[in-house]
């Protein structure tokens, strides 16, 4: 039923899905399914025994791979001596030097921690754990971004700091890996910038702790007569050698993917793809959601086998996962890993950065058109019904590259 109202109430079914007891559910019908089944005549048990094990096949053991990988990417391993240790170091070091009820501006993940054990108010906190009747949530979330950020300069940080009056920044670098989270990217590389960016003009900023994983500023004042630091972009220069334009231009959130470069061009299944992509910023945008480039690998050729009748998805992936093979993959990402979203980037200016995927190796050998595809990131994307039942759905795109895959390849 799901895929059928999905496109209608996408954010009520995601809410609805998050309070049934899916679990119990699915041991009940199941059960019953199997209790069923042993009563009943041979060719009933049979058909309940395919039915089970298309069911295992196309939806469990994807689940369960997408749940793996996605505790995996969300774990906290990414902090030093775990999550705990690390906010709490962050939390005890500014609340000796923060005083009650004061402001502060922190990351997303440390400002949570600061909400929840100090009598502090904090200009934003992790993703959807705001208060719902808050209009400026995405301001706020935009407000931690520019401020910890060392492509923002300190005349723009201060438009933000007066907007929500804050008196402290605490930035904690404490993170031993970057961080991707919505609206709320970090890298560990930050702490050395950011800590000069909050160095002068001492009429605006005062240090008043300094370590090497936390730094905690105090704000003085929000007029800035003249920067002292100017923001740097430490990405690939445009000019990238062997640039290939695409075919037709890929834009979404303000930004386009001029062309790419693609090394090697002969690969054996699980090696390494370089990709190197040229963006462009061809339309001013107001910072809302970020941008995710989706890049996809079609087998064209064992595709188009499957692409003109519902449902050939299924088949298509029930044949792969019978086969042990794949004729697909796909990865997601964030231009700049999230760091340096495109409502930063000046307008008309390309700007670079290369991007290395590892295959899986279980990639069928044959031709692969690399896809990829900008789009808005929200935290519960829209799908139509034909996203749930053709091979071409709403991640298919462009073109922009292409690869041979070849197990019996030789170097």
């Amino acid at each position: 039923i799901a895929p059928l109202v999905y496109g209608k109430v996408t954010y009520l079914l995601h809410r609805l899905l998050m309070i049934v007891p899916s679990f119990q559910v699915i041991v009940l019908v199941c059960g019953s399914l199997i209790a069923r089944a042993k009563r009943a005549a041979l060719p009933l048990k049979a058909a309940a025994a395919i039915l089970l094990f298309l069911w295992i096949q196309q939806f469990v053991l994807p689940g369960r791979g997408a749940v793996v990988e996605a505790v995996r990417s969300i774990s906290f391993d990414h902090m030093r001596g775990g999550l705990a240790p690390s906010i709490r170091e962050a939390v005890e070091k500014a609340s000796r030097v923060i005083p009650d009820k004061s402001v502060v501006v922190s990351d997303p993940i440390t400002s949570y921690a600061l909400s929840a054990y100090n009598n502090v108010d904090v200009v934003s906190v992790l993703h959807q754990h705001g208060n719902p009747n808050d209009p400026l949530v995405m301001d706020r979330l935009i407000a931690a971004r520019d401020v910890l950020s060392p492509f923002v300069s300190q005349k723009e940080s201060l438009k933000h700091l007066e907007r929500f009056r804050v008196e402290y920044i605490v930035i904690n670098g404490g993170f031993n890996r970057p961080v991707r989270e919505f609206m709320a990217c970090w890298s560990p590389e930050f702490l050395g910038a950011i800590r000069e960016k909050f160095y002068g003009p001492e009429d605006n900023f005062k240090i008043v702790y300094d370590s090497p994983d936390v730094v905690v500023v105090r704000v003085l004042g929000y007029y800035c007569a003249s920067e002292r630091w100017l923001p740097t972009v430490p990405f690939l220069s445009a000019g990238a050698d062997g640039i290939h334009p695409c075919a037709r231009s890929v834009s979404g959130g303000g930004a386009v993917v001029r062309g790419v470069s693609v090394a090697p061009q002969e690969v054996r299944p699980g090696e390494t793809v370089r990709l190197t992509i040229q963006y462009e910023k061809d339309l001013a945008v107001e910072p809302v959601l970020p941008v995710a480039l989706i890049v996809r690998f079609d087998n064209a050729e064992r595709l188009s086998r499957y692409a003109s009748y519902p449902g050939g998805k299924y088949l298509r992936r029930m044949k792969e996962r019978v086969g042990g093979y794949l004729s697909r993959y796909r990865t997601d990402r964030m231009p700049f890993d999230g760091l340096y979203p495109p409502d930063m980037w000046p307008l008309g200016a390309p700007a670079a950065e290369e991007v290395q995927v590892t295959l899986p190796p279980s990639l069928a050998d044959g031709a692969y058109d690399i896809q990829l595809k900008l789009v808005e990131d929200s935290l519960l994307p829209n799908f139509s019904v034909r996203d749930f039942l053709y091979n071409e759905d709403s991640y298919s795109s462009v073109s922009c590259g292409r690869i041979d895959v070849k197990a019996s390849l030789v170097r």
